[in-house]
């Protein structure tokens, strides 16, 4: 089984590939940190002659919502209920980590600490220099990580395996532990963006239509289009996705590091798939990454029905 989520997922797929983009930028990323460390110091308490958060906690909690930031903006009811899921899930990852806190040896007073230097941190008020000035950072991070969520998807959906999507992550989803991931799923929502997709119409040119979606990521039509698209393509060609040989492919050219591509093969039928890899460094020169899904399928040469164009 190809799973990139589960139930019991510590974090969804989408937030480890926004916080996997970080591995991509590192010298931002340190002097963000190093910002963001002298900006929110006033918050820190001494709890036993200890700092709360500690430096790793609050290096972990700066990745955590780089992970969990709201693509939409929320009301005020909307913010509270984020915040307070940031506040759980860090007392949680503080206990199972064993520092400076556990669940056998709860150290109350500094996870309360904790709890409210985040709730400072996250203050929606002018003043408050962090929360207005990380959405900037962050909003080239979320765009990096859909294009590597469509990646992903493709790759679980295509190599050998059988690919499972766990409720809700058809589209974006930016769960961490229990009670995220089980919370109820919107289906209305995903139901809505479903009956929207173009559909596939004979002699139309399916890649406009991925360009379009391509616009409009946040939404995140784009995956379900991908999700769907592809998972009709497999029906179509059963054996050649259940039981064809897998083989990688070497790519040339001077982008040759950015892609990700290989060949299913089987019974005379061939699939080439070819994705976009380490996107933030092609996006930092500017170069642009598209997707293209094809809205005719050859049954004998099962051309890229995902294709990556990077110029």
């Amino acid at each position: 089984m190809l799973a990139t989520s589960t139930h019991d997922s510590k974090r969804s797929e989408d937030v480890r590939l926004r916080i996997n983009v970080l591995s991509e930028i590192p010298a931002l990323w340190r002097l963000s940190l190093r910002h963001w460390r002298k900006w929110n110091r006033t918050r820190r308490r001494l709890v036993d002659g200890v700092p709360a958060p500690s430096r790793n906690h609050e290096s972990l909690l700066y990745q955590t919502l780089v992970g969990t930031w709201p693509l939409e903006t929320l009301d005020e009811a909307g913010w509270q209920q984020f915040s307070e899921r940031i506040e759980q899930y860090m007392v949680k990852a503080m206990r199972e980590g064993k520092d400076g806190t556990s669940w056998a040896n709860p150290n109350l007073a500094y996870e309360a600490a904790t709890t409210k230097f985040i709730r400072s941190l996250l203050l929606q008020r002018k003043r408050n220099r962090f929360a207005s000035e990380f959405p900037d950072f962050h909003r080239r991070i979320a765009r990096i990580a859909m294009f590597h969520g469509l990646s992903e998807t493709l790759l679980k959906l295509t190599s050998p395996g059988v690919p499972d999507i766990y409720q809700g992550n058809e589209i974006w989803t930016f769960d961490l532990v229990d009670p995220d991931n089980r919370r109820p799923v919107d289906y209305e929502r995903r139901r809505t963006l479903l009956r929207e997709l173009p559909e596939d119409v004979e002699g139309r040119d399916g890649a406009v239509d991925a360009r379009k979606l391509l616009d409009h990521l946040e939404g995140g039509a784009a995956k379900l289009f991908l999700i769907r698209k592809t998972l009709g393509v497999r029906q179509q060609h059963c054996k050649l996705f259940g039981s064809g040989d897998y083989l990688p492919l070497e790519v040339q050219g001077g982008q040759s590091n950015h892609i990700c591509s290989f060949l299913r093969h089987k019974d005379g039928e061939v699939a080439i798939v070819a994705v976009p890899r380490l996107c933030a460094i092609l996006l930092g020169e500017k170069t642009t990454i598209e997707f293209f899904v094809p809205a005719t399928f050859n049954p004998e040469v099962c051309e890229a029905f995902a294709f990556v164009g990077v110029s």
